[in-house]
């Protein structure tokens, strides 16, 4: 497998065949990042790169740091989904829609014109994604954007294409590949049938499952109270509370009490997404497995210990290639799923 080293307008300046390693851990809730070990012959190419490509990967990487240890150089850093951890939304919009529709709009208002990422573009709006109220203001774009989602279930890549010289922001959801249904093709991890080689799985058993969201400050009788929302999860049990400051959301605009509310209420839902139950599976496949799957896909998995057959998203697919071959460690994992069922409700 060749690596590519780019300059900035996505030309070549160096092909890297003889690496000792490479990293590429790919994420749908998080920021990806890579890392190459390589002869420090090939400094003049890194020291002069910014971007790492691979032509069979939709992922491409952003050199951020890069150190020489004795006759051999270390390059890492994000993949090109972390240049939106350098925007954030300062419009102060709000504004009703599903979620795709949500982040392009975001995207071109903070990353064009005089704010713009060179060479970006927006690939074409599929208006995907549940349907919702949606406000980012003073907000990190990806971390509001892997906030989404945990919530919806939908994600984004920025994918290089460098013939074009451009890269394409997009929205990337996955594939029901579970045995629940007989549309796609299935991918079924399991201990039984060969292709886990170890697993480790891990739940949360304390969680928030209320929510109490304060907006801005209004005025009500001559005193300054804020506006304020309850997203109760709790099914009448035991209640663990959140509290989620929302003063970055305004009201203006013309946007009615209700829609205000709904923005607050939206807010609740997305932290309680981040902070809430979750379920993981990390385990590493076997390097022969002819099973067709992607990062965002929701797959079954069946626990060789307990027996208990889960279906759960691919949250993360790290690849690790030496001389000797490639490792692939994959990352299922499932959000509060009282937060799933309540976005559902509302699509």
């Amino acid at each position: 497998m060749d690596i590519y080293i780019l300059d900035a307008d996505f030309n070549a300046i160096d092909v890297i065949d003889d690496y000792e390693y490479l990293v590429w851990d790919m994420a749908f809730d998080k920021n990806g990042f890579f890392e190459l070990k390589a002869p420090a012959t090939r400094l003049p190419g890194i020291a002069n790169g910014v971007y790492v490509y691979r032509s069979d990967s939709a992922y491409t990487g952003r050199i951020n740091t890069y150190s020489i240890e004795g006759k051999m150089i270390v390059a890492s850093g994000f993949f090109l989904e972390g240049l939106l951890d350098f925007r954030a939304d300062i419009t102060g919009q709000s504004f009703a829609g599903c979620v795709e529709t949500a982040m392009q709009r975001l995207v071109r208002d903070n990353c064009t014109d005089s704010r713009a990422i060179p060479h970006l573009q927006l690939d074409l709006d599929k208006q995907r994604g549940g349907v919702g109220t949606f406000s980012a203001f003073g907000r990190s774009l990806s971390r509001y954007f892997y906030e989404l989602a945990e919530a919806y279930g939908i994600s984004y890549n920025i994918q290089c294409k460098p013939a074009e010289g451009i890269m394409v922001f997009r929205a990337i959801e996955g594939v029901d590949r579970t045995q629940a249904q007989s549309v796609n093709e299935w991918c079924v991890f399991s201990g039984a049938l060969g292709n886990v080689n170890s697993e480790r799985y891990e739940t949360n058993t304390d969680y928030p499952n209320i929510a109490y969201i304060f907006g801005e400050n209004k005025a009500s009788g001559g005193q300054q109270l804020r506006e304020s929302v309850i997203v109760d999860l709790s099914e009448g049990g035991e209640t663990r509370e959140l509290f989620v400051d929302a003063g970055d959301i305004r009201k203006e605009g013309g946007i009615s009490d209700t829609a205000y509310k709904e923005l607050l209420r939206q807010r609740g839902l997305e932290r309680l997404a981040e902070e809430g139950r979750y379920e993981t599976i990390d385990f590493t496949i076997a390097t022969d497995t002819d099973m067709v799957f992607g990062l965002g896909d929701i797959c079954t998995y069946r626990h060789s210990l307990t027996e208990k057959v889960y279906n759960l998203r691919i949250t993360e697919i790290k690849e690790t290639h030496e001389k000797n071959g490639m490792k692939r460690n994959i990352v299922l994992g499932r959000y509060n799923l009282g937060v799933v069922e309540a976005l559902r409700k509302e699509r």
